[in-house]
This record gives structure tokens, C-alpha cells and sequence, in this order.
């Protein structure tokens, strides 16, 4: 075989013109390829759960929670008490996790009634011991209430926070 043989083998190969490519286009085909090698990465979500709370249960819930929370005294009686008849209007029983979250306001607005009650019966005590027992039931009601406020915001049912608990 010629010189002249293998030159003409050699441009009938598809790879060819590989060969002919400057430093710089070899090097960044290179790259290119290890690149588009790698497995694509996991992007996080940023809700963790698809809504699940028809949006107008949701700001009736959210709207129940503020109420009740602000309210000064019983926390279901006045705007409380109609924030809360307008949640329980718009929650459908038929779906478990508007039930579970109307559970949870339910829930808070229990709390709320009982540290009140505690709060005014707590005579007995020193004033510096009822304050910081104050102090403690309020920390446990924002901690409960930031929970649930977060969970309508997003749409989505919880489990009763642990902070909703009643502390003995």
C-alpha cells in the first residue's frame, strides 16, 4: 500500500477532521462532554408538600388564628368568634386535611382559653412566679401559632405542633 492509499483511508473515517481541530476546540470539547456525563442534580423544592387546603379555607383559617391570637380575654368571643365561624363555614368535612386543620385552630383556641383561665387564677402564686408563668404561656402560644400560620400560608395540613400542648 502507498502514502497516497492511506491518506485516502484516512479521509474517508468520520473522525477526520478531529484530527485537524486546533488545542483550544479539542479542550473544550473535552470539557463539554465530562459535563453533559454527569447525572443532573436534585433541585430541592422549596414547599415540601403540594397545597392541600382550598385557598379559601385557608385564609379563613389564617384570618381565625390572627383573631384568635390577638384576641384580649376569651378568644372566641367577638371578631375571634367571627373569624372562626367564617373558618368553620368554609371547611369541608369531606376532606381530611381541612378537618385536621380546623382540629388544629380548634386546638389553639383551647389553649388560648385555658391559659387565660390559668393566668387569671394563679392568686396563690408570687407575682414574680405568675409573671414568668405568663411569660412561658405566651413563648407556647407564639411558638403554636407561628406553626399553624405557616402550614395555611402554605396551604398545607399538619400534625398538631408539640408546642400546641398543653403544659401541666
Amino acid at each position: 500500500m502507498s502514502a497516497q492509499g492511506n491518506e485516502d483511508i484516512v479521509s474517508q473515517l468520520p473522525l477526520e477532521g478531529l484530527f485537524r481541530m486546533n488545542i483550544p476546540a479539542l479542550i473544550l470539547l473535552c470539557c463539554l462532554s465530562a459535563a453533559l456525563a454527569q447525572e443532573p442534580k436534585a433541585i430541592p423544592k422549596r414547599h415540601p408538600a403540594k397545597p392541600v387546603l382550598s385557598e379559601s379555607f385557608a385564609k379563613a383559617g389564617l384570618r381565625a388564628l390572627i383573631a384568635i391570637e390577638d384576641a384580649e380575654g376569651d378568644p372566641i368571643s367577638g371578631e375571634a368568634k367571627k373569624a372562626y365561624q367564617e373558618a368553620e363555614a368554609e371547611y369541608d368535612p369531606e376532606k381530611p386535611a381541612e378537618a385536621k386543620m380546623f382540629s388544629n385552630l380548634t386546638i389553639y383556641s383551647l389553649l388560648r382559653s385555658m391559659n387565660n383561665l390559668t393566668k387569671g387564677a394563679n392568686g396563690s402564686m408570687s407575682d414574680e412566679a405568675q409573671e414568668k408563668a405568663k411569660e412561658e404561656m405566651h413563648a407556647q402560644e407564639v411558638k403554636c401559632s407561628w406553626a399553624l400560620q405557616t402550614a395555611f400560608r402554605h396551604r398545607v395540613a399538619i400534625e398538631l405542633p408539640a408546642s400546641c400542648n398543653r403544659k401541666k
